[in-house]
C-alpha cells in the first residue's frame, strides 16, 4: 500500500500481518522471474538459431548452481555468527534448519550458475558464445523480480530514510527489519537498476555483440550498481570487512577484472596492428 503526505511524499507501507493465503509472494515473484527469464532466453536462442533444448538444460543446471552457490556463500559469510550461536548453546538441529531454510547471497548464486553452465557446455560440446548470448541478458531480469520479492519480504532492506518512497514495515516483521521505521527502498532501486541493465544487454544482443561481451558488460554494470547501492543497505547480514561488505569486495574485484581484460585485449590489438606488414 502507498500513502502520501505533503512532508514526505509517497511512502510504501508493507503489512506482514496480512498473509499471502498460500505460496508466499516472494516465492511467486521468484517463480515469475524465472519463467519470464526462460521465455525470453528461448526467444533469443531462436533468433540466433541456438538449440532450445541446450538452452533449457543449461538453465536447469544454472538453477542448481544458483541455489547451491548462493547458500554456500551465505554460510561462509555467516560462519562466525553461526558458530557463536552454537557455542552459546543453541540447539544444533534448529540452528542448521534455520540457516538452510533462509539466507542467500546473490554473488554466490551467480558464480554457481555460471560454473554449472560452463560444465554443461563443456560436457555436451555446445557453443559457449551462443549459450551466453541467450542466457546472460535474462540474468538481470530474473534478479529484478527477486529484488521486488525482497522488498515485500523485508530482507536486504535499506538504511533509515524519511523521504519519498520510503518503505515502512509492520505486522510481525522478521529477519531483523525494524518495524515502523522509514527505510530507503534499496530493493526497489536495485530492481530498477537491473531492468536498466536488462535493456542494455538486449540492445547489445540485437547489435550482434558476442556472448563474452554481454557477460563482461553485465559484470561491469551490475558490479558498479551493487557497489554503490550497498552503501544504502541497512541489514546486518552482509559480512563487513574493512568498512566494505562482502558484495562490495566482490563487485570491486569484478569491475577491476573487466577493466583489466579490456586493457589486455586493447594491448593485444595494438600489438597485432604493429606487427602486421
Amino acid at each position: 500500500m502507498m500513502s502520501f503526505d505533503a512532508l514526505h511524499g509517497f511512502q510504501i507501507h508493507i503489512d506482514h500481518s496480512v498473509t499471502d493465503g498460500g505460496l508466499p509472494l516472494y516465492s511467486l515473484l521468484i517463480l515469475a522471474g524465472l519463467c519470464g527469464g526462460v521465455a525470453v532466453s528461448l526467444v533469443l536462442a531462436r533468433r540466433d538459431g541456438t538449440d532450445a533444448e541446450d538452452v533449457l538444460f543449461c538453465e536447469l543446471y544454472a538453477a542448481l548452481g544458483l541455489i547451491a552457490g548462493g547458500k554456500l556463500l551465505y554460510l561462509l559469510v555467516e560462519a562466525r555468527e553461526i558458530y557463536a550461536l552454537y557455542r552459546a548453546g543453541y540447539d544444533p538441529a534448529a540452528l542448521a534448519a534455520a540457516n538452510l531454510q533462509g539466507g542467500f547471497v546473490f554473488y554466490g548464486g551467480l558464480f554457481g550458475a555460471l560454473l554449472m553452465i560452463g560444465l554443461y557446455v563443456r560436457r555436451y560440446g555446445c557453443d559457449p558464445g551462443r549459450i551466453l548470448r541467450a542466457v546472460v541478458p535474462v540474468l538481470p531480469l530474473v534478479h529484478a523480480a527477486g529484488r521486488i520479492g525482497c522488498l515485500y519480504a523485508g530482507c536486504c532492506y535499506g538504511r533509515e530514510y524519511d523521504g519519498p518512497l520510503a518503505v515502512i514495515y509492520s505486522g510481525g516483521v522478521t529477519g531483523g527489519v525494524p518495524a515502523g521505521v522509514p527505510l530507503f527502498p534499496v530493493q526497489l532501486a536495485e530492481a530498477v537498476g537491473n531492468l536498466t541493465i536488462f535493456a542494455l544487454l538486449l540492445s547489445l544482443f540485437f547489435m550482434e555483440k558476442r556472448g563474452k561481451t554481454l557477460l563482461l558488460t553485465y559484470f561491469l554494470s551490475y558490479g558498479t550498481l551493487r557497489f554503490l547501492l550497498e552503501f544504502l543497505r541497512g541489514d546486518r547480514i552482509r559480512g563487513l570487512f574493512a568498512g566494505l561488505s562482502t558484495s562490495q569486495w566482490i563487485s570491486a574485484a569484478l569491475i577491476l577484472a573487466v577493466l583489466g581484460a579490456h586493457a589486455y585485449a586493447k594491448c593485444r590489438r595494438k600489438a597485432g596492428d604493429t606487427a602486421a606488414p
